[in-house]
């Protein structure tokens, strides 16, 4: 009952607590970082929405439908309420608040990015002319058999759990909360790690690398692997990250209560979410039952379009 009275306290006391200062152990890192990640979303969105607008004006097409677009504006003001909002600070005196952030980095904003398609939007905001050398350059450095050989579905289902197992280890933890560089590392490497699973299970473009079927095994798992950091911090007996002390004292919470709290926010709000994209593939695959484990559909929009 205590940590149900933790979590509303935390929904409708925020603005009271950031008045009276946050008790954050994230060490300073540089002035400037705020204003790169401002600036870095800044650009990423009107790149976005030149690309749109090229794409309608000279391929006289819509590539990308209302809800994508909407899907990018979506997943950008979460980063942004995330990442440069008042949010952060708290991310950085409760672990729950936490976990909540890595959650968000994870399994939401990642997936609205993918199926936004951003890579083929943002590629049109650039003339003609430049997009074949862009074109060009990725070819002859070999970019292309890079990034296919890394999105393989066994590496990205290792990089992503094997990445979000690690992060949630007591100590990994804690060296990140304590150095703002290594801080944003981890996020950087949730959130690219994160990019790669999503864009195996939505695929928005293209031939699918898996099946259905396979796909659902893929977030299956994953969703299992996920799931244990949660079931860990819930049920131990004894607190696991000590760093999160005084945040904790601040809103009135022992270190095992808001360690509670965090793991029954990874624990059930985690499975709900990957049932989401389960329950997609599985209408899929009972609507189209063939084929099942291998990708051999055409691609249902041509790729030359960013030529």
């Amino acid at each position: 009952m205590r940590l149900a009275f933790a979590m509303l306290a935390l929904l409708l006391s925020g603005r009271v607590a950031f008045a009276h200062g946050i008790g954050g152990t994230v060490a300073g890192g540089p002035s400037s970082a705020p204003m790169v990640l401002a600036c870095l979303f800044g650009v990423t969105t009107l790149l976005y929405a030149t690309g749109i607008l090229r794409i309608r004006q000279q391929a006289g097409l819509r590539i990308v439908a209302r809800g994508q677009s909407l899907a990018f504006g979506a997943a950008m003001t979460a980063l942004v309420l995330i990442l440069l909002s008042p949010l952060d600070a708290y991310a950085d005196a409760l672990f729950s608040m936490h976990m909540i952030q890595h959650l968000i980095l994870t399994l939401i904003v990642p997936p609205m990015l993918v199926w936004s398609r951003p890579a083929l939007v943002m590629l049109w905001a650039f003339p003609r002319s430049v997009r074949k050398e862009i074109g060009s350059a990725w070819r002859a450095g070999g970019f292309d058999r890079i990034v296919g050989r890394l999105m393989h579905p066994v590496a990205v289902g290792l990089l992503f759990s094997s990445t979000f197992a690690f992060w949630h280890l007591p100590r990994p933890y804690a060296w990140a909360l304590n150095n703002a560089w290594a801080h944003a590392f981890e996020h950087a490497t949730l959130f690219v790690t994160a990019l790669m699973f999503w864009s195996l299970v939505i695929e928005p473009s293209g031939r699918r690398r898996m099946g259905v079927a396979a796909t659902m095994t893929f977030v299956a798992g994953s969703a299992v692997i996920s799931g244990l950091p949660g079931a860990l911090m819930l049920l131990s007996p004894e607190p696991l990250y000590p760093i999160h002390e005084a945040g904790a004292a601040q809103w009135g919470l022992t270190l095992l209560e808001d360690q509670q709290l965090a793991g029954l926010i990874m624990w059930i709000p985690v499975g709900l979410l990957y049932l989401v994209p389960i329950t997609w593939l599985f209408v899929r695959l009972v609507a189209d039952p063939q084929p099942q484990w291998k990708g051999s559909r055409p691609p249902r929009r041509p790729d030359r379009l960013a030529a």
